[in-house]
This record gives C-alpha cells, structure tokens and sequence, in this order.
C-alpha cells in the first residue's frame, strides 16, 4: 500500500505519522483503563482489542519506516550499518526507559503492585514515544518526495503480495527461516512476560538491582546490534546467527545451572552474595 501511495508528502511520511500517533493512542490506553472496563469479562476484551489495534497501528509505522531507510541506503553495507545502528538507538532508549521504570514509577516494596503506578508510567512514555515518532518523520522530511506524479509501479498490488508471499513459503529455505523466527519470537515474549517475575519473586531484586540487570541486557543488545554488520562482512549472515544464538543458549543454560539448580542461592542480598548478584549480570546481558 506504501508503495503505491501518491501524496504530496512522499509514500512512507504519511503512514509514519498516522500509524505512529495511533501507537501512541493505545499504547496510553492499554495502561490506562477505564473503569466501565474493569470487570474481569470487559477487562479482558478491552485489552484485547486494545491490543490488536497497537499491533496494527505499530505495524503501519514500522513497515513505513523500514521501506523508509531502504530507500535512504541503496548500499548493502549502508542497510545493515543503518539497521544495527537504528537498533543500538532503540536498547540506548531502553536502557533509559528501565532506569526511569524501576527507580521512578515502580519505586517501593509494593511499587509492581500499585496500578495508578503504570498509569502514571504509560502516560509518561506515550508523550516521550510521541516525541521520537514526530521526529522521526520530520528529521526525515527531506526524503518525503512528492509522488503524486509518479509513474505507477506496475505489478506491486496486494494480489501481487499474496501470490508473491505464497511462493515464498512453498519454497523451503524461506520458510525454514520462518519457522525459526517463529521459535525466537516466542522465546522472547515468554522472557519479557516473566522478567518481572524473575527480577522480583524469584532474586528478590530491589529497584536499583533490578535497573542495573535490566539496564546491561539494553547495553549488551545495543553493543551485539552495532557489532552485527562488521560481523556480518566477516563471517557472513548465517555463521554469524550460529555464533551469537549458541553464544545465548549458553549463557542461559549457565543461568538455570547457577541459579535454578540452588548452587547458587537466588533471592540473596547483592552485600551479601556478591557473586550471585555478578553471575546474574553477566550471563543475563550476555544471553541479550
């Protein structure tokens, strides 16, 4: 559909703007629920279509933004230095984010357990997402080249996609690469779901520990994005994968033998167990 935008403000500007106000919306709205909703059966419902409608509005943004710095870097090696570096930018903002999370609007024994706390959090960071996205579109505004008179890109219909899309998955290289990120995805959202409960139920963290973990995750994802593209020119794409994914399931298995096994006791105090509190740090970043 990008592509086949003509508009005075370019074929991706458009979309990013719109999609990303939209993600600023419901991101607000999945943390700030009104009360007519709070009933377990709306509550639920409400969540889901709120979240259905941020993945969407995500999705217009990201799939804009990404065409976006394709056309700014014709350059192979340009896209995977934009991509690694794009991706260093966001653990950066994490690892700001994590910091602010835990010592600002989780602070306190009970902080996890207050809602008016992530009301208070989901505010905050939908004006500050608002503010990356606005200058993302108009930092980028030399590029939004009027299209309105653009030749028609013949072929690039939505038809075209999905016959496109089918052949890709018949073929089976493609769709093993999907199926692998399919497994990794779900790898990710299953730590992000119970890192909270690993920071706080289970090592007994307090605000500023947990900011520590949580912030070296952000430094080490920033530090493997911008090593990714010289990697990448020295080993190539898929010794590379092999490399860095074998290098987490190490690090992780290390963590479940140290902690989960009791060799090392989770839920001690850092003074008190200094090496628990480092083991943790440096096979949690490193695993990210």
């Amino acid at each position: 559909i990008t592509d086949n935008t003509r508009s005075r403000f370019g074929r991706r500007h458009p979309y990013m703007l719109v999609g990303g106000a939209l993600t600023v919306l419901c991101f607000y709205a999945a943390w700030s629920v009104p009360e007519f909703f709070r009933t377990p059966v709306l509550l639920f419902w409400y969540l889901v279509s709120v979240t259905v409608l941020l993945r969407t509005a995500a999705a217009v943004f990201l799939v804009a933004h990404g065409a976006l710095g394709f056309e700014i870097c014709t350059e192979y090696s340009q896209r995977s230095s934009l991509q690694g570096i794009r991706n260093g930018v966001n653990m950066a903002v994490n690892l700001g984010a994590s910091a602010i999370i835990w010592n600002v609007f989780l602070r306190g024994p009970d902080g996890t357990s207050v809602p008016e706390n992530y009301q208070r959090m989901g505010a905050a960071f939908a004006v500050a997402g608002l503010v990356f996205i606005l200058v993302a579109v108009f930092g980028t505004r030399k590029y939004a080249v009027d299209t309105r008179h653009a030749p028609e890109i013949m072929g690039n219909t939505l038809r075209t996609i999905a016959r496109n899309l089918l052949q890709i998955l018949l073929d089976p290289y493609p769709r093993t690469v999907f199926v692998f990120m399919f497994v990794l995805f779900i790898g990710v959202v299953l730590v992000t779901s119970f890192q909270m409960f690993i920071y706080v139920d289970f090592m007994k963290f307090t605000e500023w520990q947990a900011s520590i973990v949580h912030g070296s995750t952000m430094v080490a994802a920033a530090i493997g994005s911008l090593l990714a593209a010289p990697l990448v020119r020295r080993l190539d794409k898929k010794p590379t994968i092999v490399v860095t994914m074998s290098a987490a399931g190490a690090a992780n298995l290390m963590l479940i033998a140290l902690f989960y096994t009791g060799l090392v006791p989770p839920g001690t105090v850092w003074k008190a167990v200094p090496l628990a509190m480092l083991l943790f740090l440096v096979f949690h970043a490193f695993y990210h």
